[in-house]
């Protein structure tokens, strides 16, 4: 998930995974282009946005309607389809 995270070269990346504790619904890793963080706000409300959208292609495991991989940023990786955004920084 680092490798991933250092090519994306997003401010935060975050992976959606099974959860660890069968009581719990997913369980979130978020990276930064160098080190894996325990825990960073705003990716983890965005991420949870997404979760929680009705068009959430991380719960359908396949793209929207729309799907461009150039003009939308979205890609396929064996973690599923991620949608971001590059830092400004």
């Amino acid at each position: 998930m680092q490798t991933l995270a250092r090519e994306f070269n997003f401010a935060e990346t975050t992976f959606v995974l099974p959860p660890a504790d069968p009581r719990h619904t997913r369980r979130v890793r978020i990276f930064t282009p160098r080190t894996e963080m325990a825990f960073a706000g705003h990716p983890t409300i965005g991420t949870a946005a997404v979760l929680a959208s009705p068009v959430s292609s991380i719960r359908r495991a396949t793209p929207p309607p729309s799907f461009s991989k150039r003009a939308s940023g979205r890609s396929r990786s064996r973690f599923g389809w991620t949608a971001a955004r590059r830092s400004r920084g």
